[in-house]
């Protein structure tokens, strides 16, 4: 076991993930007492945090945005690391790739906050923001420099991404309500959603008939395409599901094409796609907040003021 250390000045850290190269990212308090306002706002922390980057033993201060506060919640196996900043005077945050010892401002939909949730290896990142107004959280996706917007399903007023593969499939979920924050935020079930060819696809149209279960959100997507996530039976409890592409070693018997009734968002119609859904625990997976992956981002993290 080795102590990767904390950053100059703080007293305690927590190492987050560490990828193929064992590169390692995480947090680390900068000083054991508490700045005066507005320095010093990180959330629900009470000291000064920032995220840091640990290659060969060798820590280093990821920076700011201008603020007080960074977070670090991923990292990809080229060192890049994505989170949310402060800006100056951390009345807002902004999401940032980190590379090389420089970070960068990922910028917003025309709103004043957002974060990154995710990266792959190319480079590409999703996350969630606001666009003008700061009404609604949306998801987006960050490639070459430019921030697009990912949309919602119809009728929904706000959408987080959660999860990006190598092929550029986007998963998260469509529909939460965090009114208290931003007013748009209202709707009354969140869906499981995937991102893919510029359309937005409701998971929920490929759960068997029979299955008492509401796909809520997706939380993770690998190479293969197979989905993880949790939802909700009709009883209130949470239970993990797994969505296995058609084809792709699961149970082919519970595939079904319900290309037909799937919603997607214009321009379009988009190409059938056959998967097979499969609850993978009876367990409840906790109390919402704690298990959704967008929400618990932003429950735990800086939120507008």
């Amino acid at each position: 076991m080795q102590d990767v250390g904390t950053l100059p000045g703080g007293t305690d850290a927590v190492a987050l993930m560490v990828n193929e190269g064992g590169q390692i990212v995480g947090e680390s308090y900068t000083g054991d007492s508490v700045p005066p306002p507005p320095s010093g706002t990180c959330g629900d922390f009470p000291l000064t945090l920032h995220g840091f980057f640990s290659d060969n033993g060798r820590m280093v201060d990821l920076g700011t945005l201008g603020g007080s506060c960074t977070f670090a919640y991923a990292l990809n196996n080229r060192g890049q690391v994505v989170g949310q900043s402060t800006l100056s005077e951390d009345e807002t945050s902004h999401p940032y790739v980190w590379e090389g010892n420089k970070m960068t401002d990922l910028g917003t939909l025309g709103g004043t906050y957002g974060f990154a949730t995710w990266l792959n290896d190319s480079g590409t990142v999703v996350g969630l923001a606001t666009p003008q107004g700061d009404q609604a959280l949306i998801a987006f996706v960050w490639k070459h420099g430019a921030i697009s917007n990912l949309g919602v399903l119809p009728g929904n007023g706000c959408s987080g991404a959660n999860a990006i593969n190598s092929k550029g499939q986007i998963v998260g979920g469509s529909g939460f309500n965090v009114a208290d924050f931003f007013a748009d935020c209202d709707d009354p079930v969140e869906h499981a959603v995937l991102w893919e060819h510029g359309r937005i696809l409701d998971l929920n149209n490929f759960v068997p008939p029979g299955y008492d279960l509401t796909l809520n959100e997706a939380t993770s997507i690998n190479d293969s395409g197979e989905i993880s996530g949790f939802g909700t039976l009709s009883d209130g409890s949470q239970h993990a599901f797994l969505l296995i592409p058609c084809g792709g070693g699961g149970e082919t018997k519970l595939c079904m094409n319900n290309a037909e009734n799937t919603i997607a968002a214009p321009p379009g119609k988009h190409a059938p796609v056959n998967r097979s859904v499969s609850p993978v625990t009876r367990r409840s997976a906790g109390p919402r907040g704690l298990a959704s992956g967008m929400l618990r981002h932003f429950g735990r993290r800086v939120s507008p003021k």
